[in-house]
């Protein structure tokens, strides 16, 4: 379990660091257009280091030797500790550092639809979801927690397969 909550404080750390860096530059502030590019990237930076967990776990603890099984929970808790964490995170950034992220965020969204020529209605559609994951409570937390580790643990599942090694017959 040392493996997997490594590599989760390690994601979890450069989450911080690229989610304080966009602040600092203004991308959920007053650069949203560039910010919508540059959120996606930490997604990716998230998955190499899932991928840098999976293969420690199957060199240095597992001897070199991973089963898809094996492969599957490393991939799991180090994608449940780290959505964990992100969750906290993103909670402590909405509310305390950035507390307009939310309405900047929706401000950006709606300004997008508008651009798109969506009526109002469909707008308001659109934004319905996106308002109650942004309320800054429990849903915030818990869609942060459910998403991050489904979709990260389908990736990290994909990535064993690529890891995995064959069992002698």
């Amino acid at each position: 379990m040392k493996t997997e909550i490594k590599y989760s404080f390690i994601s979890a750390i450069a989450l911080i660091i690229w989610v304080t860096t966009e602040h600092l530059l203004g991308f959920n502030t007053t650069n949203m257009e560039m910010g919508q590019y540059t959120q996606p990237i930490i997604a990716i930076i998230v998955l190499v280091i899932l991928f840098f967990g999976i293969r420690e776990k199957r060199n240095k603890i597992l001897n070199g030797h991973l089963t898809f099984i094996q492969g599957l929970k490393t991939a799991f808790f180090i994608s449940l500790f780290y959505a964990i964490l992100q969750g906290v995170w993103f909670a402590l950034y909405s509310n305390i550092i950035n507390p307009e992220y939310a309405e900047l965020s929706m401000q950006f969204k709606t300004s997008q639809l508008v651009a798109e020529g969506k009526t109002p209605q469909q707008i308001a559609d659109e934004l319905a979801m996106t308002k109650k994951i942004f309320d800054g409570g429990f849903i915030q937390f818990g869609f942060f927690i459910i998403v991050t580790t489904l979709i990260d643990t389908i990736i990290g599942a994909i990535m064993t397969l690529f890891l995995k090694t064959k069992t002698k017959e």
